[in-house]
C-alpha cells in the first residue's frame, strides 16, 4: 500500500499483479501500423505513457543502446517533457525516469555495514521508495552503477538517434519540435531548442545521481567538468542532499570540486540540504549565488558548515539577505549563524520584512541574544508570521 502520493509516483505499492507495458510484447509485431500511426502522439507508446502518468523504466544493456534509438528517445521525451493533444507542455511532476541495468555488486547498508549481493542496480531521480527519502540510502544503492554506462549518457544527442524505419525517425523528430501533422513528413531540422532541452533533461537526470557525480569526481578532468555542466542544465525537481563529512558519502571531494558542485546545481530543485561543508567562504559564495538562480526552491538547510572569518561571513550573509528579499518561492531557511551579525542584522531584518514567503528562519550556531531580539522585534508584525529560532 502506498504511504502517500509521492510513493505512488515512484512505484511504491507495486505487486506481482501490477501491469507493466512493454513495447516488444504489447504491440503486435506483425501489424505495427495499427499501433504506430503517422502521428507519434497517437501511438501506442503515447497512450500507454498517459496511463502510466509518464513513469518510465529503462533497462540498459552494456552498450547503452537505448541512448541512440529514436523510439526510446521519444518515450523519454514523453516522460521528461510531456505532451497533450500533440502540443508540447511544461514539464510535470508526474514524469519519472528510472534507469536499471544488470550488474552484480555488493550493496553495503549505510549504518551497520552489512553487505548483500545484488544482481541489478538502478538510478531513480530523488531515490526509490526503498530509500525512505534518505540520501545515505540513495547513495549506497546507486554508488555501484557502472560509470562506463553513465559516461555514455553524456553523449546523448536526440537529433542523431536512429530508427529501423526512417519515416519513424522523421515523424518523431518533427513531433518533438512541435510541428503539426501537415508538416510531419518534413525533413527534420538539424538543430532546434527542443532537441537541446531534451538532451539537457536526459543528461541532467543522470548527472544528478550520486553514482554519476562521485564517479566523475574520481575520474576528474574533462569527465568532471562535463558532468557538472550536465547537472547545471538538468531539470531535477526533487530534493538534493550533500553530507561533506570526511567519512560521509561526499567527503571524498576536494574543496574545489565541492565548490564547483554547488555552483552547478540544477536551478529546478525544491529542497537543498548541505551538511559539514568545511570549505570556507568561497564555497558559501558559490552556493548563495546558485540559490539566487533557483526557480523552485522551497527550502534550504545549511548546517554544521564553516564560513571562514566573521567579517567574510557577514559580507556573504548580506548577499544572501539581498537574494532573500526578492525570492518568491523559499519558505524555510536554516543557515549558519555566522551569516548574520552586528554589521548586517539590520539589513537582514529589512530583507525578511520584504520577503513574503519565508515562514521559518532558523540558525545553526550562536547568533547572540541581541541579534535575535533585533530580528524578532523587526519582524513581529510581519505577515505571514515568521518563526525565528535555533
Amino acid at each position: 500500500m502506498n504511504e502517500d502520493d509521492e510513493n505512488e509516483r515512484r512505484g511504491g505499492g507495486m505487486s506481482a499483479d501490477t501491469p507493466v507495458w512493454v513495447f516488444a510484447y504489447a504491440n503486435n509485431q506483425w501489424a505495427l501500423g495499427e499501433d504506430i500511426p503517422e502521428d507519434p502522439n497517437q501511438s501506442g507508446f503515447t497512450r500507454s505513457m498517459e496511463v502510466a502518468n509518464g513513469r518510465t523504466l529503462t533497462i540498459l544493456d552494456r552498450d547503452g543502446t537505448v541512448f541512440s534509438r529514436i523510439w526510446c528517445i521519444f518515450e523519454l521525451f514523453l516522460t521528461l517533457i510531456g505532451t497533450k493533444d500533440g502540443k508540447v507542455e511544461e514539464e510535470t511532476k508526474d514524469g519519472l525516469w528510472a534507469v536499471c541495468t544488470a550488474h552484480t555488486h555488493n550493496y553495503k547498508y549505510p549504518y551497520d555495514g552489512r553487505e548483500e549481493e545484488r544482481k541489478a542496480i538502478g538510478i531513480i531521480s530523488g531515490g526509490s521508495t526503498s530509500d525512505y527519502g534518505g540520501s545515505d540510502f540513495i547513495t549506497a544503492r546507486e554508488t555501484s552503477f557502472p560509470f562506463e554506462l553513465i559516461k555514455k549518457s553524456l553523449s546523448i544527442q536526440v537529433e542523431s538517434a536512429q530508427s529501423s524505419v526512417e519515416s519513424d525517425r522523421v515523424h518523431i523528430l518533427n513531433s518533438i519540435v512541435g510541428h503539426p501533422l501537415n508538416q510531419i513528413d518534413n525533413t527534420p531540422l538539424t538543430t532546434h531548442n527542443k532537441y537541446a532541452e531534451l538532451n539537457d533533461n536526459l543528461r541532467g537526470n543522470f548527472a544528478s545521481s550520486a553514482a554519476s557525480l562521485q564517479g566523475a569526481a574520481k575520474e576528474g578532468g574533462e569527465w568532471w567538468k562535463g558532468m557538472i555542466e550536465a547537472l547545471s542544465k538538468g531539470s531535477v525537481r526533487d530534493k538534493m542532499e550533500f553530507d561533506f563529512e570526511a567519512d560521509g558519502p561526499w567527503g571524498g571531494l576536494t574543496a574545489m570540486q565541492a565548490t564547483e558542485l554547488v555552483a552547478h546545481l540544477p536551478p529546478t530543485i525544491d529542497v537543498l540540504t548541505i551538511y559539514n561543508a568545511e570549505y570556507g567562504i568561497e564555497f558559501m559564495r558559490a552556493l548563495i549565488e546558485r540559490v539566487n538562480k533557483s526557480q523552485n526552491m522551497k527550502a534550504i538547510y545549511i548546517v554544521q558548515t564553516s564560513l571562514g572569518g566573521e567579517e567574510e561571513g557577514q559580507e556573504v550573509g548580506l548577499r544572501l539577505a539581498e537574494i532573500l528579499s526578492c525570492t518568491t518561492t523559499i519558505e524555510v531557511i536554516v543557515l549558519p549563524a555566522g551569516l548574520i551579525g552586528v554589521k548586517n542584522v539590520e539589513e537582514w531584518g529589512n530583507a525578511l520584512m520584504e520577503n513574503k514567503t519565508v515562514t521559518t528562519c532558523e540558525y545553526d550556531g550562536e547568533l547572540g541574544d541581541e541579534n535575535v531580539d533585533q530580528l524578532k522585534t523587526k519582524t513581529k508584525d510581519r505577515k505571514p508570521e515568521l518563526e525565528i529560532g535555533k
